[in-house]
């Protein structure tokens, strides 16, 4: 299920809905929501302030509330995503140039 609504808001914010990928990694308490989007898109899902982003992670926090579970949202920018997989270590607080 929250895989189901951050999809949705994401696919409804951007500009290409076809580019969102959403995957799920579940802990034994934790589930991490990795939200995947194009590289030029990340500020519309992430909004001014972070407000858009801080939106989402409260919706999360209260869906995980009711299953006894903790959500966290990782937003993952296309291109850190694809060095991630290929073993490339990439910081999330720095941009590449």
């Amino acid at each position: 299920m929250p895989q189901e609504l951050v999809t949705s808001i994401a696919r409804a914010l951007v500009d290409t809905p076809e580019a969102v990928e959403v995957s799920i990694v579940t802990g034994f308490v934790t589930t991490i929501v990795k939200l995947k989007v194009a590289d030029a898109e990340v500020g519309q899902v992430i909004g001014k302030h972070g407000a858009i982003a801080d939106a989402m992670r409260t919706l999360l926090a209260a869906m995980g509330a009711i299953q006894g579970r903790r959500i966290h949202l990782e937003i993952i920018e296309g291109l850190a995503s694809e060095k991630a997989e290929a073993g490339v270590w990439v910081s999330p607080h720095r941009h590449q140039r």
